[in-house]
């Protein structure tokens, strides 16, 4: 099946690699150390038929650690996913180290125009800038309605450190937000006592 990875790049001097529970059944619990949560969830999810392309979002960071982090994703991706013989390309997409809406504009326009129809989506916002995960947002609803792609895993690594270390990592999939957001878009009546009881409705589920 033909695949796109997009990966939110840490711009953290020096990630810890770890492995991550779930509580998810659909996501597996590992114990496969990785500074990417999404390249320990891959192990399980690529074959040799899959054909896939890594989207690597970063900004130009002062200190350009986003280019260290191309390295350690290319690096991490290659001895957990590769190994299995998938076809693959990955692709940086950097853009300036601002949160200003020209930057954003351009990034969900460059993202789109890289996406592929009939595409699986798989994401992983555990790193990077804030606004990241509000335009990849916007991007996924615009894949799902208009490429028929699927994005059912938007991953991120819960953690907390003490002194230092990692402890109780939990992997999340925050997916079932993005096509319940898509649901209240489509609610559609000008009482707003109706659209109350709509959307109580539709978080009853």
């Amino acid at each position: 099946m033909d695949k796109t990875i997009i990966v939110n790049l840490s711009l953290q001097e020096s990630p810890v690699p770890i492995g991550y529970s779930s509580n998810d059944e659909s996501i597996p619990s590992t114990d496969c150390s990785t500074i990417y949560p999404i390249n320990a969830f891959l192990q399980s999810k690529c074959s040799s038929l899959d054909t896939v392309t890594v989207l690597l979002v970063g900004k130009n960071d002062p200190n350009e650690r986003v280019k260290h982090s191309i390295d350690q994703f290319t690096t991490e991706f290659g001895r957990n996913c590769a190994s299995c013989g998938l076809s693959y390309r990955i692709i940086p997409v950097l853009v300036p180290y601002d949160a200003d809406l020209r930057t954003q504009k351009a990034l969900i326009k460059q993202l789109v125009e890289l996406l592929q129809p009939n595409n699986e989506i798989i994401s992983d916002i555990t790193f990077g800038a804030k606004d990241f995960a509000i335009v990849l947002m916007s991007v996924l609803s615009f894949a799902i309605k208009h490429l028929d792609c699927t994005a059912d895993y938007i991953l991120y690594r819960e953690v907390f450190f003490q002194n230092g270390f990692p402890e109780r990592p939990v992997i999340r999939n925050f997916a079932p937000l993005l096509h319940l957001t898509s649901l209240i878009y489509t609610l559609d009546t000008a009482d707003p006592s109706k659209a109350k009881k709509i959307l109580e409705s539709v978080l009853s589920f």
